[in-house]
């Protein structure tokens, strides 16, 4: 019996999503003190160790402690479950949408890994502008890691597919 064209995207996908996910906080966590920067580009991008207790942008991290955790396996299990079930309702010849899935599988793996592991999740890619765009301010984007990559590239794909599934129609009507 051989895998379906998505199946193999799931299956090679998800896997390596976790894998770079992974050894890259493990890699950050032996070797960058936590609360630490390491310049990369100056006044652009550090590595740093930061640790993110609560949802994307630190949302929801001043939930007590004896409920956050709970509450994002709960959000996790319930989101692994939708997408299973959204993942097998595809159709063979589909492209892009097992690809986004799959990404997103492998980011919330990621980072629910990091919660059984640490109680929270680490982050280590942090870019920010220091007076490059107006004189006297800083501004720094929230650190993030491999998984919240993977799922950020994975909403820019569903935005794609999305537009052009309805532009797509569009024509049709026409």
């Amino acid at each position: 019996m051989t895998l379906s064209r998505k199946y193999k995207f799931l299956f090679l996908i998800t896997p390596i999503v976790l894998f770079l996910d992974q050894l890259t906080k493990w890699l950050v966590v032996k070797e960058i003190p936590y609360s630490s920067r390491i310049p990369i580009i100056p006044g652009y991008f550090d590595l740093v160790h930061f640790r993110n207790r609560g949802a994307a942008f630190g949302m929801l991290s001043e939930l007590p402690d004896h409920i956050r955790p709970f509450f994002f396996y709960g959000i996790a299990v319930v989101a692994v479950i939708v997408l299973f079930f959204y993942f097998r309702s595809l159709k063979g010849e589909e492209k892009l949408m097992p690809i986004t899935l799959s990404l997103i599988l492998g980011g919330i793996f990621g980072n629910i890994l990091d919660r059984l592991r640490y109680g929270d999740v680490v982050d280590f890619l942090s870019f920010h502008f220091q007076e490059k765009i107006i004189r006297g301010v800083y501004l720094e984007w929230p650190a993030f890691n491999v998984a919240d990559s993977a799922i950020t590239v994975a909403m820019m794909l569903l935005i794609v597919s999305t537009l052009k599934t309805k532009g797509s129609h569009d024509r049709q009507k026409s």
